[in-house]
């Protein structure tokens, strides 16, 4: 009987791709904190949120994988790159969604203070 050999240097492949792309999920907004800081005046207190839920995220999933141990490793590796890419996406719309509430907030106190 002939033995069959499973290549799996596509799912190697796959999975130093996804390290790579977790650690650039990871460490690229912390690197832009002081930017949006002085550029955007959002607090720091509000930029630290951003690694703290990305870890606790993390800590879930881990402890999730640990529990549930047959779990499909094709279909949780494209999982994890399309969640990696949703992520600068997602950060994208939430910048602009904060934005578009300071304006709003900025406008309505000058409005205010113009009626006083």
């Amino acid at each position: 009987m002939k033995e069959v050999t499973k290549d799996y240097s596509k799912t190697k492949q796959a999975c130093y791709l996804g390290f790579v792309t977790q650690a650039i999920v990871a460490n690229f907004a912390p690197l832009l904190f002081m930017a949006f800081h002085r550029e955007f005046e959002i607090p720091i207190a509000s930029l630290a949120l951003i690694p703290a839920v990305f870890y606790v995220v993390q800590l879930v999933t881990d402890f999730l994988c640990a529990k549930f141990k047959n779990i499909d490793y094709r279909k949780s590796i494209i999982a994890s790159e399309i969640t990696a890419a949703l992520g600068p996406a997602g950060f994208d719309t939430a910048l602009q969604h904060y934005l578009i509430v300071q304006h709003d907030l900025t406008l309505r106190k000058n409005t205010v203070l113009l009626h006083a």
